[in-house]
């Protein structure tokens, strides 16, 4: 099991001024308040390495910590993986208004991360269900339309393409709507996880599905 730490609600709103330099200078960087690239952890070295050589030299301001990883939690290092977009990819998951699409995180760290995409394949039929997830770490991005979210201590944020959220977990959460367009990538810690339905009236808690 990873443990991280947990921090409070965070919401990272698109803008163009939230852009700025970074390690490259072809680049622009938009930092989310995770840290995310994905990187684990935060604070990391780059080499540059010379392909008639093979030698290796830091890059310059590429992490700041010089090569020295910081205590934290260890991610199995499986091998090199793509994921190619076809629509044979997608399938059904957790919610059936929901299409998904597995990254291959699952499987390149033996089950201790899962990111995926998800997008809607149905109209919205309004708020979706008030609940939580038991995991140890939840992000979300927003690559494509709109969704409103209500978060219990936080209140209702309106998200659009390019906005981002981590959600501390176990932070009881509604979705009240989404655009017909909406897709975002996820990524959750650890790869399996309960999710469990609260009645709002009452208290009453069930897992879902």
């Amino acid at each position: 099991m990873l443990n991280f730490h947990k921090g409070p609600f965070h919401a990272s709103i698109n803008s163009e001024e939230s852009w700025s330099k970074g390690l490259r200078p072809y680049l622009e960087y938009r930092e989310l308040g995770m840290v995310i690239e994905i990187n684990i952890p935060g604070n990391f070295a780059t080499a540059n390495v010379d392909p008639a050589s093979g030698a290796q030299t830091v890059y310059e301001d590429g992490g700041g910590n010089g090569g020295a990883e910081p205590p934290g939690p260890t991610l199995h290092k499986g091998p090199f993986h793509a994921a190619i977009h076809s629509e044979e990819a997608w399938s059904k998951g957790l919610r059936p208004y929901l299409e998904y699409r597995e990254l291959g995180m699952v499987k390149a760290t033996k089950g201790q991360v899962q990111a995926h995409a998800i997008r809607a394949i149905k109209p919205c039929e309004g708020p979706l269900g008030y609940h939580y997830h038991d995991l140890e770490f939840q992000m979300n991005y927003l690559l494509r339309g709109s969704t409103r979210v209500e978060f219990e201590g936080v209140g209702e944020i309106e998200f659009n393409a390019h906005d981002s959220w981590y959600q501390k977990p176990g932070i009881r959460h509604e979705v009240l709507h989404y655009s017909d367009d909406f897709t975002v990538l996820e990524m959750n810690i650890p790869a399996e996880f309960p999710t469990i339905d609260v009645n709002r009236k009452t208290g009453a808690e069930s897992v879902y599905g």
